[in-house]
């Protein structure tokens, strides 16, 4: 099995008399992993991008070093083994150059381990919970000699001696090694423990140093409850280290430090010990205003207040506001801005032409003892569009939501949203989906009501960068649900669950693998009910990016053009859209579960490689509602996209620019017309999709003239497509944002 990890000492570049190291391989080994054994010598090889022809010797690290080192390490690997608990180990090397390169093999003969036969921990006859201080170390009986874990075990053991009161506790180590008979080698391993005295908290004093020119902010006695730590409590270093973390955690200060005062103490009488709490403070109030532009926001700007130490209890207070779509939204639109933002222009986007805004306060307490977090609370009025599908206006909202650590390095976020609002959506979305096709159920479906979900986040991040990972892995898992057990209207009732899942693997120094998986799903009693901003939806820069924003999965199209009247009797007919007829808009309309794929090949551009990044990717997904035509996601469904996007690497972030390629036909949806304003106000919804059975007449109106009517219908045939664009760039979607796509 190959194997290549970078060490410092190796210089990327050959000098004279070294040699490229093509590969390194390891044979025989059992006990322990190339890995492992990859970090015990000093040689390492070149990238595996190297030996791809034609792009290696651009992309690939080339690593180098002398033939004379293969000796070295051959020894390197025999002490480490014998360490280990091999103690006749054996290793040969061969060596294969060509011309000025070479590829290695050490061949491994393990042999014999030596095990530890006795694992003896004396001296804890006095301790409290003795028997949990020597319980599962890292060195075991029966396991080999591994003199790495034994020395962890001994500092295993003085960790818990010191959680357990004993912070001057001596752990002394003795061990032995014999043959038993010709076929075993043995080793005992004895911990000698000197407890120390039982050490209990003394008095918690408490030093705050405020900056320069300014009084102290945050007060003494704020400090001491919120490090928790309590006179007579018995000594614990994890209780140190926790009050540190709880006091860096309020963001209130730029330096703490926790630890006892030992000087001038005479060990042999210590019972009490006092700690030092020193904390340096940091500015507690921030301003930040910044400003952007997006092809779907337009112009936007954010201010945000921060003060953390609200009422001078170190809490946490943030007042955000956010606008978006300034310049073609009321009351903030201006002349001429479509030129500037084409996409959003009200042609192409009804939910463009108001601003988009946020105004929200959160309340967030520092952690309490024991690590005890009380909710974040906070109030917000919103309005938020999502692209050609919904508008959301939600005046008054709150939030309830807690952070917590249920499992190791997984924190999990609880929410509850309580809101009242409405959602405004083309009426074509509510007949196709939600089958309500007359003005006057619309007009209730998008009447103001109250919305509450409760929720749940889980994330586990092991990335190395959270703006540009080049290793590591991410995943979190989002959980909604809302019926009226929550306080929500009895018209909205569902539940939600979505994973999204992404791994990073550099190839070489230049090129990284990532690699995303997102599954969505709405499940519950009326899945069919589900409101537009709740459904799923795909496609745009973030998920399939041959297709535009939302574009990916059921949609429904309002025409421009009147349709043909094809007649049934002399007085009725039926009205139908041609696919010539091109649509005015295209809603997309969502989905009750929804799978999305990326494959990214990020790599640095060989000139300007600090600035630009080049990417090649291929997205596939699809969007679908079970219980309908489309029951089941077949692999003839999936829509595959390949793309090339470039990045460049700025102040603010990763500025990123990416060409899709989508050559599949347009999806048939629904088809609708708008018919003309009665003097009522009222603007019926005429289904036009081909080949639909709707019986339409002329009526006469008052003043002269006729207008067409519909007969009641409760759902309109997803029947038609529109033809192809043809021509050059008909098949590339363009996208422009800032960050990763994943």
């Amino acid at each position: 099995m190959l194997a290549g990890v970078p060490l410092a000492a190796q210089r990327d570049a050959c000098d004279a008399g070294e040699l490229e190291v093509r590969a390194i391989e390891f044979r025989g080994n059992a006990a322990v992993a190339d890995g492992q054994l990859a970090s015990a010598i000093a040689l390492t090889a070149s990238d595996v991008a190297r030996r791809i022809p034609g792009i290696g010797a651009v992309f690939g690290v080339r690593r180098c070093g002398s033939p004379a080192l293969v000796g070295i390490d051959r020894a390197r690997l025999v002490l480490y083994y014998r360490r280990r608990g091999f103690p006749d180990v054996q290793v040969d090397t061969a060596v294969v150059r060509e011309g000025r390169a070479m590829s290695l093999r050490f061949d491994i003969r393990e042999g014999r381990a030596t095990r530890i036969d006795t694992l003896v921990v004396a001296g804890l006859d006095g301790v409290t919970a003795g028997a949990a201080v020597a319980r599962d170390l890292p060195a075991r009986r029966g396991a080999p000699f591994d003199q790495y874990l034994v020395e962890a075990s001994r500092d295993t053991l003085r960790r818990r001696l010191a959680d357990a009161g004993h912070p001057f506790a001596q752990v002394f180590l003795g061990t032995d090694t014999w043959e038993r008979d010709t076929t075993a080698r043995i080793a005992s391993v004895r911990f000698d423990v000197q407890p120390g005295p039982f050490v209990r908290f003394g008095a918690v004093r408490v030093r705050s140093t405020p900056r320069d020119g300014k009084p102290q902010q945050v007060p003494t006695a704020v400090v001491e409850r919120l490090a928790g730590l309590r006179p007579e409590q018995p000594f614990s270093q994890t209780a140190l280290e926790r009050a540190t973390r709880r006091l860096y955690q309020t963001d209130a200060f730029q330096q703490v430090r926790i630890e006892p005062i030992t000087a001038g103490v005479p060990v042999g009488d210590t019972a009490r010990l006092d700690i030092a709490v020193d904390v340096a403070e940091r500015f507690v109030h921030s301003r930040t205003v910044s400003a952007g532009y997006g092809t779907l926001d337009c112009v936007r700007a954010q201010v945000e207040y921060v003060d953390r130490n609200f009422l001078r209890q170190a809490r946490r207070l943030e007042v955000q506001g956010r606008i978006s779509k300034v310049g073609v939204g009321a009351p903030l639109d201006v002349d001429g801005a479509g030129n500037l933002c084409p996409e959003v222009t009200p042609d192409r986007d009804p939910y463009s032409d108001r601003i988009n805004y946020y105004l929200g306060a959160t309340l967030r307490p520092p952690a309490g003892l024991g690590g005890l977090r009380l909710p974040d609370l906070t109030l917000y009025s919103e309005r938020r569009s999502e692209f050609r599908a919904y508008r959301r206006s939600t005046p008054i909202g709150a939030v309830a939501s807690i952070t917590l650590e249920p499992f190791r390095r997984i924190p999990a976020t609880l929410a509850y949203d309580l809101s009242y609002g409405r959602t405004e959506a083309q009426p074509a979305l509510f007949c196709s989906v939600l089958n309500r096709c007359t003005p006057q159920d619309i007009a209730i479906f998008q009447s103001t009501r109250r919305i509450g979900v409760i929720g749940a986040n889980l994330t586990r991040d092991r990335t190395d960068n959270p703006l540009d990972p080049r290793g590591g892995s991410f995943a979190r898992l989002s959980l909604r649900h809302a019926s009226p057990a929550t306080a929500s209207d009895s018209a909205f009732r569902f539940s939600t669950a979505v994973v999204d899942a992404a791994l990073y693997r550099p190839l070489s120094g230049a090129v990284t693998l990532a690699l995303r998986l997102q599954l969505g799903t709405v499940f519950g009693s009326n899945e069919s009910l589900v409101p537009p901003q709740e459904r799923l939806y795909a496609g745009g820069p973030t998920t399939v990016r041959g297709f535009r924003q939302n574009e990916l999965g059921p949609i429904a199209y309002v025409m421009n053009d009147a349709p043909r009247q094809l007649p049934l009797t002399d007085s009725t007919f039926t009205l139908e859209t041609t696919p010539g007829d091109q649509p005015l808009r295209i809603v997309p309309v969502g989905g009750n579960t929804v799978a999305v794929a990326n494959a990214e090949l990020r790599v640095r551009s060989p000139f300007l490689p600090t600035l630009l990044q080049w990417t090649f990717f291929a997205d596939a997904g699809q969007v679908w509602s079970r219980g309908s035509a489309e029951a089941s996601l077949r692999d003839a469904t999936l829509r595959v996209t390949p793309g090339l996007g470039v990045r460049f690497f700025s102040p603010i972030g990763v500025i990123r620019l990416d060409f899709g390629y989508n050559d599949f036909a347009p999806r048939s949806g629904a088809a609708f017309f708008n018919a003309e304003i009665a003097q009522d106000g009222s603007a019926p919804l005429l289904c036009t999709s081909p080949g639909n059975r709707i019986v339409a007449r002329a009526v006469p109106v008052p003043g002269g003239g006729t207008r067409v009517v519909q007969d009641a219908y409760s759902s309109c045939p997803g029947t038609y497509a529109p033809a192809r664009q043809r021509g050059l760039l008909g098949p590339l979607t363009f996208f422009f944002a800032i960050g990763q796509a994943f």
